[in-house]
């Protein structure tokens, strides 16, 4: 990662008027944009700071950057990064799950819209390095068994780093660019994540969140507006055949999302403090 380690970490990310901040580690496709709007509407936009991912990496990376003054930060990174940055040190972290086939369909959908020119938002090129998915799902049909073999057959590291056990990556710290590591994360002992959930404040399903939001805030959940943008929606669903062959990508993150509830119904995950 860089030459963090001559990095004063509490420089990158402080609260700006809590003693402590809240941090969101942002999984990609989880409903975090209506997170991010929900603290918003309780702190105020000039509070909180969103998508700060890219910040976070390059200060790390350079050894020096610009503090990021918030009381609410989220950022699509890995517990490491937000780690090196200071995060925990002054922020309580939480984070939101999906069920993992609902997240892969989201996911699919998502870069497909390379392909359909989606009306919606105008969208800057893909990554060199994301063309290839973006062809396949081109040619994909979620309702052909045929053609959901051939799409999930493991033939790309884009493809790996975006489909395969995401959450349990991006909260275990796996190595992204190896396909390796990624391909090992369903190996992982359980009680590395349950040592790992520990260290979050709050981990659970977007409509755990929610309720948990208007229990501390006393907010009217009508104001929250919806938890999925309806209009992302695409060509890809949760069909049989895509079930059927996507279940090798969701082994390590559908045992996680169990081991969630299992630490919950224990008592082992505190509760976010959000009024």
């Amino acid at each position: 990662m860089g030459t963090h380690n001559s990095l004063e970490m509490d420089t990158i990310v402080r609260p700006k008027t809590r003693e402590r901040g809240i941090c969101f580690l942002h999984l990609p496709k989880t409903a975090g944009s209506f997170v991010g709007a929900c603290f918003e509407k309780r702190y105020g936009a000039e509070n909180c700071a969103l998508w700060i991912e890219g910040h976070l990496v390059k200060s790390i990376q350079d050894g020096r950057g610009d503090p990021v003054v918030a009381d609410f930060i989220s950022a699509h990174a890995s517990f490491h990064t937000l780690s090196i940055a200071g995060a925990r040190q002054r922020f309580d972290l939480f984070t939101i799950l999906r069920d993992p086939v609902d997240r892969i369909v989201s996911h699919m959908n998502w870069m497909d819209r390379y392909n359909q020119k989606a009306p919606w938002q105008k969208l800057s090129s893909p990554a060199k390095a994301h063309m290839t998915l973006v062809d396949q799902l081109k040619q994909a049909d979620c309702h052909d068994l045929r053609s959901m073999r051939q799409f999930f057959h493991l033939d790309d590291l884009t493809k790996a780093q975006f489909l395969l056990n995401m959450q349990t990556g991006m909260i275990m710290d796996c190595v992204r660019k190896d396909i390796l590591s990624i391909v090992s994360l369903s190996r992982l002992p359980a009680e590395a994540i349950r040592k790992r959930l520990r260290k979050f404040r709050f981990v659970g399903l977007v409509d755990e969140f929610k309720d948990h939001f208007v229990d501390q805030t006393g907010m009217d959940p009508g104001d929250l507006g919806e938890s999925v943008n309806k209009t992302h929606q695409g060509r890809f669903s949760r069909t049989p055949e895509l079930e059927r062959f996507c279940r090798p990508y969701v082994v390590a993150d559908e045992r996680l999302l169990s081991i969630c509830k299992s630490e919950r119904a224990k008592g082992n995950l505190s509760d976010l403090v959000i009024a």
